[in-house]
């Protein structure tokens, strides 16, 4: 017997409903497939106002964004210095312990502390290069600076460190600035946590004036300071083992430290 005339009109219904579902949805995939819109007589191109306030979003949004990003690149940049510091203040560590309780200076070497700590190695020798004279790594000054410190052989060259402070601890002895081939001796110094030993510096007077330089005063001599690099703070070693990111007011009110030097 052959299918109920009700239920043929019934299924044949719903096959012409399923193609002409079938063809809505083949018309609407054309449609965005070849840009076309259901009425031709929309334009599918954007208008010059409606392409105008895209980009004004686009720029609003890295206005916004740039910003954050340029912090969030300059926290990085004083998280890695600061780290170089502390690597640099456990290997001074290591001569202090080694030399019952000696600290280097500025005045250990006439070429730096840097030849100072290599030639005693307590800087690994192939760590360094040697290219007519001794240059050292990058870990030795910081990220900010390296644009115009290294060398170009990627490099720094002895000059080219984290500046160690050239006046000794208050109350030391009578003689206020280190003296050449002379040591600190710990026992000696009051407050290790107010001697700012090692840190960003800068010679304000150099061909490359954003450069690291080795040595950093006070007073004896204005064109060796303490520079504010990291959003106007400057990372600082203390003789204690501590880690400082000091600003201005900090340096003239905790360390006794007013020759500094801002980055624009």
């Amino acid at each position: 017997m052959g299918k109920p005339k009700k239920t043929l009109a019934i299924s044949q219904c719903l096959k012409t409903k399923e193609k002409q579902k079938k063809k809505r949805i083949w018309k609407i995939w054309s449609n965005w497939a070849y840009g076309l819109k259901s009425n031709p007589m929309v334009s599918t191109f954007f208008t010059l106002v409606e392409l105008l306030v895209v980009i004004s979003i686009i720029i609003l949004l890295i206005s916004i964004l740039l910003p954050a990003l340029k912090n969030a690149r300059n926290t990085a940049y004083a998280i890695v210095c600061a780290n170089r510091l502390k690597e640099i203040g456990i290997t001074l560590n290591y001569y202090d312990n080694d030399s019952s309780g000696w600290f280097p200076t500025v005045g250990s070497h006439a070429n730096g502390w840097g030849r100072f700590l290599r030639s005693t190695d307590y800087i690994g020798v192939n760590e360094c290069l040697y290219d007519g004279m001794w240059y050292y790594p990058k870990r030795f000054g910081c990220p900010v600076a390296e644009k115009y410190s290294l060398s170009e052989n990627g490099y720094r060259i002895s000059y080219r460190l984290y500046g160690m402070n050239g006046q000794k601890p208050l109350y030391y002895n009578d003689d206020k600035y280190i003296r050449t081939d002379e040591f600190l001796r710990l026992s000696r110094i009051r407050d290790g946590a107010t001697y700012a030993y090692l840190g960003d510096s800068i010679r304000t007077d150099d061909s490359r004036p954003l450069s690291d330089y080795c040595t950093f005063y006070n007073t004896i001599d204005g064109r060796y300071r303490l520079c504010l690099r990291h959003n106007k703070k400057a990372n600082v070693w203390f003789l204690d083992g501590h880690i400082g990111r000091l600003g201005a007011s900090d340096m003239s009110s905790r360390i006794n430290i007013t020759s500094i030097y801002y980055i624009p």
